[in-house]
């Protein structure tokens, strides 16, 4: 897996609620998925879902990932020490970490195929 969770930041303010990711491993972190759910009964359950996958981005280790739920547009930032952080945006109208056994995974897809069902 090219990313690990670094961070959750919970908060009531939706501008400043955020997950961190750092790159471990050098790569894209295309079909990397970020899950929200909420951890029910000992097991998570998958009613309330809510899912953010990642685009076709090349990154560095040492790089950082930050996954903002308010609404915003992407982007990267050049830190000192030469590394990118990449700004990505869930664009939710409301806090992620607000309910109780909230759980947040970090999944990487098998296969980045997909079928609409009609």
């Amino acid at each position: 897996m090219i990313l690990k969770i670094r961070e959750i930041r919970t908060t009531t303010d939706i501008n400043k609620e955020c997950v961190v990711l750092e790159v471990v491993s050098k790569g894209n972190i295309k079909g990397h998925v970020l899950a929200l759910d909420i951890f029910e009964h000992s097991r998570v359950t998958s009613n309330n879902m809510r899912h953010f996958v990642f685009p076709d981005q090349e990154v560095n280790i040492g790089d950082f990932v930050v996954v903002s739920t308010r609404y915003g547009h992407t982007s990267k930032q050049q830190n000192k020490d030469g590394s990118i952080t990449y700004f990505y945006f869930w664009n939710l109208h409301y806090l992620i970490c607000s309910r109780q056994n909230t759980v947040i995974l970090l999944q990487t897809l098998e296969t980045q195929k997909a079928k609409a069902l009609v």
